[in-house]
């Protein structure tokens, strides 16, 4: 037999009894369907979390010593360690403080970050409206500020707030400073990770914050990466940099915070691979269905089969004929599941809020796990259609 008769008489098989196909492949499309909406929430999910992570500001490394109560480092050695570290992009000297806060009639808990110029490029964050704090408001300790956008929202109804003033507590003393900047958003997604209310995000000179509290140096030096170097190695190399030349009683320690964050996004992965590992038991059991149907047809079909034994088919075209017939109606159930998916998770986006699409490599992959669904569980049918006695099959008794 040729093989574009094998074809043909394969897609007869498929389609003459339309009613057993029809659930055979519907099995299929369930379990795919469920692959594609798994992965496509699972895709859209982490790229959410890579987003609000983002979000957040904090990424790099952060340098601080520890074991020495009293000192403090010199936010010079920020410069230092930009210019003597290979692989450090940009490095900031910073202080965090929790204080309190008046925009308007909104006030209250406030976490104050005492920075140095060039925030936005070390901390990774986006600036919206005016600018960020520059060297000469450090060298001024100027009073400016800046802000996030969730905050001017909540007090002025809009987010372009520069130029307004805001009531800051700095060292038990209340002070205007001006708002010379606003950033997107931190504290909205912090508040949706944690589940609570955190106090808004306000960015100060570390000068202004030290004259405000009568105090020197900074608490930590962010560091930024290149892109290209390992954050890892960059960190063991400023930890030893730092001891060789910083005089001090305490140790030095450097916080892999791009870590941090890619072990939550390795968390979000693994738990997207073992929902998918549980959407792929569906598939499978629904192979097993498409296999007792292809059974039972083919105990229908032992006289047809006798006669194509008897006028010269060898038990090779029998089994290819079989197994395309397998092949057919689970890639016919894997493209119905395809479509099933992209609508559910469409249906499902729109409840939970984000945008879900499947993407077409998880398309072509369902189609793919489809017609080796085809191939494996048509082996059985097509091996038991391949050794039957042509004489038996003949004998309608």
């Amino acid at each position: 037999m040729k093989f574009g008769d094998i074809l043909q008489i394969s897609f007869t098989n498929t389609v003459r009894n339309v009613k057993k196909s029809i659930l055979s492949a519907i099995a299929i499309a369930i379990g795919v369907a469920s692959l594609v909406v798994i992965s496509a929430v699972g895709n859209s999910a982490y790229q959410v979390a890579e987003s609000e992570l983002g979000k957040l500001g904090i990424d790099g490394l952060s340098l601080r010593l520890d074991g020495a109560a009293e000192e403090t480092l010199e936010a010079n050695y920020a410069e230092v360690l930009e210019k003597e570290v290979e692989g450090v992009r940009v490095a900031m000297p910073f202080r965090l403080k929790y204080g309190s806060s008046q925009l308007l009639k909104k006030g209250g808990d406030t976490v104050l970050w005492g920075v140095g110029s060039r925030m936005i490029e070390t901390m990774n964050l986006t600036l919206l409206y005016g600018r960020e704090i520059s060297a000469s408001d450090l060298a001024a300790n100027a009073r400016v500020a800046v802000i996030d956008a969730e905050y001017a929202l909540s007090a002025y109804r809009r987010t372009n707030i520069v130029g307004k003033t805001i009531r800051i507590s700095v060292g038990n003393q209340w002070e205007n400073y001006e708002i010379i900047g606003i950033i997107a958003s931190q504290t909205e997604a912090l508040n949706a990770m944690t589940g609570g209310e955190i106090g808004a995000f306000v960015y100060i000179p570390y000068t202004t914050m030290n004259e405000a509290t009568q105090e020197h140096g900074v608490d930590q030096i962010a560091i930024r990466c290149e892109d290209t170097a390992s954050s890892a190695l960059i960190a063991e190399e400023a930890e030893q940099y730092m001891a060789r030349t910083y005089p001090t009683k305490g140790t030095f320690v450097v916080e892999n915070i791009t870590g941090y964050l890619e072990q939550v996004k390795g968390i979000v992965r693994l738990i997207k691979l073992l929902v998918m590992a549980i959407g792929g038991i569906s598939l499978f059991v629904a192979g097993f269905g498409v296999m007792n149907g292809m059974l039972a047809g083919i105990a229908e079909r032992r006289h047809e089969i006798g006669i194509y034994l008897a006028v010269g088919a060898v038990p090779r075209h029998i089994i290819e004929s079989v197994l395309l017939e397998a092949v057919f109606l689970c890639v016919g159930g894997g493209l119905a599941g395809c479509a099933l998916g992209i609508i559910g998770s469409a249906a499902i986006g729109h409840v939970i809020g984000i945008t879900c699409i499947p993407q077409v490599e998880d398309l072509l992959l369902g189609v793919l796990v489809s017609g080796i669904c085809g191939m494996l569980f048509g082996t059985v049918p097509a091996i038991k259609a391949a050794h039957l006695d042509p004489i038996a099959a003949l004998n309608r008794d």
